[in-house]
């Protein structure tokens, strides 16, 4: 069977890449359109696990080749391949992650306290020196802030948000869908087509 090309096993930094397994679908998706319900097909699944040495996550990645373009109103999911991506964690990864996380908000909470107590002390002084000092110090409290990287802070799970998939290792219930044409490891061709999410099936 040829499977999709995936972005690590043949991308430009295979030697991170676990090598490609395959995937069993046991049931195709399904939508509902005004001709009723419509059967999605996913065929040649593989995975494969991609992580960088020394990162603190990985990540899970699914592909499959879509036969057909299915439409849904303005929702098109294309014909060619179909990737599904989810952080995946060691738990020493994880609970270092987490602490990261609860650290950062903790001082970006105080800045911003910071920042509106200089703002209010600026407003609230009649002295133009004051008012200078204290606006210096807001903003430089609110650019602090402003490096707090809350975007890498979301990806990281919190213990509600994780499934154990074995092994020591936990994937991200919530992942990214997206598609790519002509060769993987050109990131300029990605298409982000929505999320996904994972629950541990019956055995």
């Amino acid at each position: 069977k040829k499977h999709p090309r995936m972005p690590g096993a043949h991308g430009p930094h295979s030697k991170y890449s676990s090598g490609c397994f395959q995937v069993d679908v046991t049931k195709e998706g399904s939508f509902v359109d005004m001709t009723g319900l419509q059967s999605v097909s996913l065929n040649h699944g593989v995975w494969e696990i991609n992580w960088r040495e020394n990162a603190p996550a990985g990540s899970i990645v699914c592909g499959f080749q879509v036969a057909k373009e299915y439409r849904r109103n303005e929702a098109i999911l294309p014909k060619g391949n179909l990737y599904f991506a989810f952080p995946v964690f060691t738990k020493e990864g994880l609970e270092k992650a987490q602490e990261g996380k609860e650290k950062a908000l903790l001082e970006a909470k105080a800045l911003v306290k910071e920042y509106e107590a200089h703002f209010d002390r600026m407003k609230a002084t009649p002295n133009p020196l004051m008012k200078a000092l204290h606006f210096r110090n807001a903003y430089a409290a609110w650019e602090k802030h402003s490096y707090t990287k809350f975007q890498d802070l979301k990806m990281i799970p919190s213990n509600e948000e994780i499934v154990d998939i074995g092994n020591g290792l936990f994937m991200t219930d919530k992942g990214t869908v997206w598609t790519k044409g002509g060769n993987v490891s050109r990131s300029k061709s990605q298409v982000l087509l929505g999320t996904a999410f994972v629950s541990m099936g019956m055995k």
